[in-house]
């Protein structure tokens, strides 16, 4: 999702449209300033699973089963290279 828009828009529709979804809450604005590439992955998938928790907890599908128990919702990232996660709330 962090490619140029025109990269994004030559994958399959699908793909096309789910990364440009990404793309867009990503405030690239803000992550263009960044220099250290690790430093720049980990914080645009941070903001993503923040913002896909977000639109998660305004379905009030979801938000009926989280107050009766049923589901928890908890945005994470997974650090593959050392095994640690770290929980969001």
């Amino acid at each position: 999702a962090q490619l140029p828009l025109h990269v994004l828009e030559q994958e399959p529709p699908a793909l096309s449209q789910a990364l440009q979804s990404i793309k867009s809450g990503l405030g690239e604005d803000k992550l263009v300033h960044m220099r250290d590439s690790r430093a720049l992955d980990r914080e645009a998938v941070t903001r993503n699973v923040k913002r896909q928790v977000e639109r998660i907890t305004n379905d009030e599908g979801f938000m009926r089963k989280v107050r009766s128990g049923e589901l928890l919702i908890v945005g994470a990232f997974y650090e593959l290279s050392s095994g640690i996660v770290d929980f969001f709330h």
